[in-house]
C-alpha cells in the first residue's frame, strides 16, 4: 500500500510505500507509572521563586515530609515512609489548597488546607524457605490538615488527617494520620 503526502505550501510531494507494523514496548507495570507520576508533581517546578520545605512525619506514616509551594494559595507535599516491623514502604503525594490565617487564636493564627492526591504502599512479606512475596495498594487521597509557621527561621508545625480510597490491589477504605515539622528553604 502506497501512502502519499500533499504539503500545500512548498509544493513538496513525499511517497511512502509498505511500512510494517512497528515493536510494540514492554509495558511498565501500573506501579512504576504511579511513581513516576508522582515524582513529576513533586518536581516539576512552576515557578522561579518556589518555597521547598524538608521535615518528618510521624503517626501513619512516618518518614520524610516534602513541601513545595507553587504559588500563593497553592502546594504539592509529599512523603516517604516505611515500617520496618511490616515491612512496608509508603509513597504519597497531595495537591495543597492553602488557606492562610484560617483558624484565629488570639494572638496567632492557624492556617489550614486541604487536598487530592494519591498514594502507593508496598508490603514485602517475607515466607518461609527465604521466599519473598510483595502486596501493594495503590488508591486516592483527601487530606485536611492545620499549620503552624514560625517566621524566623522558617519552621512549620502540622497536623492532617487523610481519608484514602484503595483502588488497587484491593478496594478498601483506609485513613492516615499525622503530625510533623518541616524546614523551609
Amino acid at each position: 500500500m502506497i501512502a502519499r503526502f500533499f504539503q500545500a505550501r512548498s509544493g513538496a510531494f513525499l511517497s511512502i510505500s509498505k511500512i510494517g507494523r512497528l515493536p510494540t514496548l514492554a509495558k511498565p507495570n501500573l506501579l512504576s507509572k504511579c511513581v513516576a507520576l508522582i515524582s513529576l508533581a513533586i518536581f516539576l517546578p512552576t515557578r522561579a521563586a518556589a518555597d521547598f520545605g524538608l521535615g518528618v512525619i510521624l503517626g501513619s506514616p512516618t518518614g520524610i515530609s516534602f513541601k513545595y509551594e507553587m504559588a500563593r494559595g497553592h502546594a504539592v507535599d509529599a512523603a516517604l515512609a516505611w515500617d520496618l516491623g511490616d515491612e512496608h514502604v509508603h509513597l504519597h503525594s497531595d495537591y495543597l489548597w492553602l488557606r492562610n490565617s484560617g483558624i484565629h487564636l488570639k494572638p496567632h493564627a492557624l492556617d489550614w488546607y486541604f487536598g487530592v492526591g494519591g498514594r502507593v504502599v508496598v508490603v514485602h512479606h517475607k515466607i518461609p524457605h527465604d521466599h519473598h512475596d510483595d502486596d501493594y495498594w495503590i488508591g486516592v487521597r483527601g487530606p485536611i490538615g492545620i499549620g503552624y509557621t514560625f517566621k524566623d527561621p522558617k519552621i512549620e508545625l502540622f497536623a492532617e488527617v487523610a481519608l484514602i480510597m484503595n483502588l488497587l490491589q484491593s478496594t478498601s477504605v483506609d485513613l492516615d494520620a499525622g503530625i510533623g515539622a518541616r524546614f523551609h528553604f
